[in-house]
């Protein structure tokens, strides 16, 4: 039955699924463990507590692109209703990228032996991923960076949830 199915309709991806065994060493926001605590879960231990200023930095930000959706929406203007819908929602997403998805992608032009020896080379870093042809002689690949900065204040977007 599985090879009869059409293995494009059901490619590898990532799933989210729920764990709901003990967690060890895990990180969490003070209101979502208040929140979690209220609802039943019981914590054994502590190991380590973090404390940190905060402020609604953002919430002015918000609350003016927030406004100027509503308006435009009550105006029934479409493309500046979703403008402002997705300025507020591209601050929630630049703060929740994992940098250590990132790759680098490369076109390379297979068409000569000095080219199959760049390819052969890229493919033999430790950071190559994978690579995919895309016609008779050009080959899309896919590196991992090399290094990676930890640039995005990820704490900010799951504190907005």
């Amino acid at each position: 039955l599985v090879d009869n199915l059409d293995s494009r309709r059901f490619s590898a991806t990532e799933k989210l699924v729920p764990h709901l065994g003990p967690r060890e060493d895990y990180v969490i926001y003070y209101q979502e463990l208040q929140y979690y605590i209220k609802l039943g879960m019981i914590v054994d231990k502590v190991t380590e507590i973090l404390s940190f200023d905060q402020d609604n930095w953002l919430a002015p930000y918000i609350a003016f692109n927030t406004e100027k959706h509503n308006k435009a929406k009550k105006a029934g203007n479409t493309f500046l209703s979703n403008f402002f819908k997705l300025k507020n929602n591209a601050i929630y997403g630049k703060t929740m990228e994992n940098v250590r998805k990132y790759q680098d992608v490369k076109l390379m032009a297979i068409n000569n032996e000095q080219n199959e020896k760049k390819f052969i080379n890229q493919i033999r870093k430790p950071s190559f991923k994978y690579a995919r042809q895309l016609g008779s002689s050009l080959i899309e690949v896919h590196m991992g960076k090399a290094s990676i900065t930890l640039n995005k204040p990820i704490i900010v977007g799951a504190s907005v949830l």
